[in-house]
């Protein structure tokens, strides 16, 4: 089996990532599946793509072909900042924006800031691996990386927000803390039937942050 490394990702890649996204995220993502949303979204549509400019995002890359195995898209937030307060009112597709507009309350409702006085902390945005790379390890791997660098850069905690069962369960193997979760059954429109019905396992929404030092 062919080696991988952990790699910066660079604004250079810009194109090559959202191929990767296209092909083996947004088609299986929770949300985007139950919404009907089209995965080949044009670039303007993958709003993610603006924290490569930070210098915080990773690649998981193969050694020889140098393909991209997965990604972890970061950023900073900074303390009472909604990383989704505007995505919704810069898509024009109505699916994207539903998507964006529940990402945005979830972040709202769970309140990161409130158990802690930090005023900065990364937030991974995206996290997806190749679907012919499952099993790997590579999705803990750019978020043990992610963590490691934040620790490093002075960063005291980090934040993911979960659609799928799978980036929870990573999650949680990292003994990061749940501090919100919103059952997609329990997300109703005004008529009181579910906005969104993502497939099995995918049942819930979920918050998690960690907090770092010098142990964790």
């Amino acid at each position: 089996m062919e080696g991988y490394d952990i790699v910066t990702a660079k604004e250079g890649d810009r194109d090559s990532i959202a191929k990767f996204l296209r092909h083996s995220f947004y088609r299986y993502e929770p949300l985007n599946v139950c919404t009907g949303s089209d995965p080949d979204r044009p670039i303007s549509a993958i709003l993610p793509l603006r924290v490569l400019s930070e210098g915080k995002s990773l690649l998981a890359v193969s050694r020889n072909g140098r393909n991209i195995l997965g990604v972890c898209l970061n950023g900073e937030l900074k303390r009472n900042e909604n990383a989704y307060s505007t995505e919704q009112n810069r898509l024009t597709d109505p699916n994207y924006s539903k998507i964006a507009s529940f990402l945005e309350e979830v972040e709202t409702r769970a309140d990161i800031w409130k158990k802690s006085d930090d005023q900065s902390a990364i937030l991974i945005y995206v996290l997806a691996t190749d679907p012919a790379s499952v099993g790997r390890g590579i999705g803990r791997v750019l978020m043990e990386t992610t963590r490691d660098r934040a620790r490093c850069e002075g960063y005291q905690s980090i934040c993911i927000l979960c659609s799928s069962h799978f980036s929870a369960k990573i999650a949680r193997a990292m003994d990061m803390e749940c501090v919100y979760s919103l059952p997609y059954s329990e997300y109703k429109d005004e008529d009181g039937n579910p906005v969104l019905k993502p497939s099995h396992p995918h049942t819930e929404m979920t918050v998690f942050v960690q907090k770092l030092s010098s142990q964790t």
